[in-house]
């Protein structure tokens, strides 16, 4: 009788451990969303506030949350404000203008990005602004909602790479599990016997 030969034991696939990857990203952008959220909730609420227009003269009448940034816009052929005040509930206060976040100002049609400034106070308030002429427009700097846009897409990318990690562990679990129950193969062929 002609004995099976030896053969090599099939490779096994990835241990089940491996689902844990994926799982951890997960995870891990799940937590990560979240937190910034969480982190973020005041600024998220003041960049979706309204914007307003106004005389440089007369003022811009704008609702303004106290602590948070706004971006500041003159005509295309303005100069830039030397300074600005806000006035509200009988007080004045000046604010200082920066570029804070300028990059992440949008184009307005008609208008160029000036200066941005932080608002002294929550509620209505009026701008008026020295060194510029023509109407202005506020707007809130809303550089955390691109950010959130980031946080997104990033945490989008690596729930596909979590999907990409599983899909492949469990091929190769199920490929190694078919190969520990296939029956063994490669038998030698039988003698030849030669012809008279």
């Amino acid at each position: 009788m002609w004995a099976a030969p030896p053969h090599a034991p099939p490779r096994g696939g990835p241990s089940a451990g491996w689902y844990s990857v994926p799982a951890v990203l997960v995870t891990a952008v799940v937590i990560w969303t979240v937190l910034f959220v969480a982190g973020n909730v005041d600024d998220l609420n003041a960049a979706g506030g309204p914007s307003a227009t106004g005389d440089s003269e007369s003022g811009v009448v704008v609702r303004l949350a106290g602590g948070h940034g706004y971006f500041l816009y003159v005509g295309r052929n303005a100069p830039a404000p030397t300074s600005c005040a806000v006035d509200a509930d009988g007080t004045r206060a000046q604010v200082a203008l920066t570029r804070k976040n300028s990059w992440s100002a949008s184009a307005e049609t008609g208008r160029r990005y000036t200066a941005t400034f932080q608002a002294p106070v929550t509620g209505e308030a009026r701008l008026t602004c020295q060194g510029t002429r023509g109407r202005m427009l506020v707007k809130p700097d809303d550089t955390v909602a691109g950010y959130l846009g980031l946080t997104i897409m990033g945490g989008a990318g690596a729930l596909v790479l979590a999907g990409v990690v599983w899909a492949v562990v469990f091929v190769r679990r199920n490929n190694a599990r078919r190969r520990t129950t296939a029956p063994p193969t490669g038998y030698p062929p039988g003698p030849s016997y030669p012809y008279a």
